[in-house]
């Protein structure tokens, strides 16, 4: 990928940026020989789950970044963390993606007179994609609230728990990256000038924004698991009391034609109103039984 950090350097333009997408082994060797750096220094470097550190080589520094990343552009997709190293040395800048980035296409509409302004562009961007996805997923857990106030159904308690844990693993990693980009704040080796120090200030306060969010943001949507789950039992506990309470209703008229049913002698049997005084005897019960579970609240 062409650069758009460029330098006149006598007769000639001198590259401070380099991007590799997806780099193969055999470009990172090549890399590896031409800066004289450790052979192991890019083992697992873009692996999805690379913790976010600042490391000094030599001369140089690595730092490796996660960004929030979305495959596709439906709004109900996923969004993963995906690894984004930077290589800083000589004064010029590596960069190292897996996927290929949205914000690189800006890249050569911009104009940087060194790669520290470029780190700086990359940490704003980094916020704000954070920012962004936060918000998202906020308003993701309004919508699942307002389907959990309407349906209650297990597809949308899983939608709520993937969001608090998308938003519990996106404060873990903020937190992560807040640190590493302190270090780079204070390396003495980037040389940041009062301009350049202020911007990058700006920025890590933003991702601390971004951090504070996303905590509370995960904090609300486990508090809503815990108030939905509490209130789904409360609807089943409901639920079973209104059925025992139906059951002792409906169980006096069944015991009533249970004993008037035996097959022995009974008190006044051949008479024509014994089986009305039965009927009667068992409405009559279970209407006062109606009256008192109403009473009580249980109907």
């Amino acid at each position: 990928m062409a650069s758009g950090i460029l330098r006149d350097a006598g007769s000639g333009v001198e590259q401070l940026w380099f991007h590799h997408h997806a780099p193969s082994a055999s470009v990172l060797e090549a890399l590896l020989q031409q800066l004289d750096l450790p052979d192991d220094l890019f083992e697992e470097l873009l692996i999805s789950d690379q913790s976010p550190r600042l490391e000094r080589i030599g001369s140089f520094l690595l730092l490796v970044l996660q960004f929030p990343w979305r495959g596709d552009d439906d709004p109900e997709s996923p969004c993963v963390l995906r690894p984004f190293a930077l290589l800083w040395g000589e004064d010029r800048l590596w960069t190292f993606a897996e996927v290929e980035w949205p914000f690189l296409e800006q890249w050569n509409a911009r104009k940087f007179e060194n790669p520290r302004q470029t780190l700086i562009w990359i940490l704003q961007i980094l916020s704000s994609s954070y920012q962004h996805t936060v918000e998202r997923l906020r308003q993701g857990i309004l919508e699942v609230e307002v389907r959990l106030d309407e349906t209650q159904r297990t597809e949308d308690f899983y939608a709520l728990l993937a969001l608090s844990k998308a938003l519990t693993q996106f404060y873990v990693t903020l937190a992560s990256n807040i640190v590493a980009i302190f270090k780079v704040s204070r390396s003495a080796a980037l040389a940041w000038q009062d301009e350049d120090r202020s911007a990058l200030n700006r920025a890590i306060a933003d991702l601390q924004h971004a951090r504070d969010r996303a905590e509370i943001s995960a904090s609300t949507a486990s508090d809503m698991m815990d108030a939905y789950a509490g209130m789904v039992q409360i609807n089943i506990n409901h639920g079973l009391k209104i059925l025992t309470v139906m059951a002792l209703i409906l169980y006096v008229p069944s015991l009533v034609a249970t004993l008037f049913g035996v097959n022995v002698p009974l008190l006044e049997q051949k008479s024509h109103w014994t089986a009305w005084v039965a009927i009667g005897t068992a409405l009559l019960i279970s209407t006062l039984m109606t009256l008192h579970f109403k009473r009580r609240g249980w109907l």
